[in-house]
């Protein structure tokens, strides 16, 4: 989902996640692949952080429904948090948030929320792709971070 979210032939959207959690998903590479698809992606210090991104974020949508901006993608484990995430989404529904949780949910099961409610899962499969395989395609994606570290000094 990262990858394709940050994908130009796709129909994009924001990406917001953690250092740590965009560490985890990209190893050492996030540190050299984020700076270069700010401000797309949103890489906050903190969870707690993340969550006021999202607050932070307008949220208003047209008399027909559909949003003015680009939808979200949230990617966090969120943990002991689990509560502070179901306010913000509750909080948040006025915004086109994708949210994909890495862990336990104690909320029931996942759900396809529309803007006019709940809708049935779906049905497709996804290709998941490996660490490295996601790192080598961002690379593609950028240009400027396939060249040596002197070259883009220049």
């Amino acid at each position: 989902m990262l990858v394709n979210a940050l994908t130009p032939s796709t129909e994009r959207c924001d990406v917001v996640v953690t250092r740590f959690y965009l560490e985890r998903l990209l190893g050492a590479e996030s540190a050299r692949l984020s700076p270069r698809f700010a401000p797309t992606l949103g890489v906050t210090e903190t969870f707690e952080d993340a969550i006021e991104h999202l607050e932070r974020r307008p949220s208003y949508g047209t008399t027909n429904g559909r949003f003015n901006q680009r939808p979200v993608l949230w990617l966090a484990t969120p943990g002991a948090d689990a509560d502070v995430v179901t306010q913000a989404l509750e909080n948040r529904s006025a915004i086109d948030l994708i949210a994909l949780f890495n862990g336990p949910w104690p909320y029931g099961p996942t759900q396809f929320i529309d803007h006019d409610g709940p809708r049935r899962l779906p049905e497709h499969t996804m290709r998941l792709l490996t660490r490295d395989q996601a790192v080598a395609k961002l690379h593609c994606l950028s240009p400027s971070l396939r060249r040596a570290p002197s070259e883009r000094m220049r």
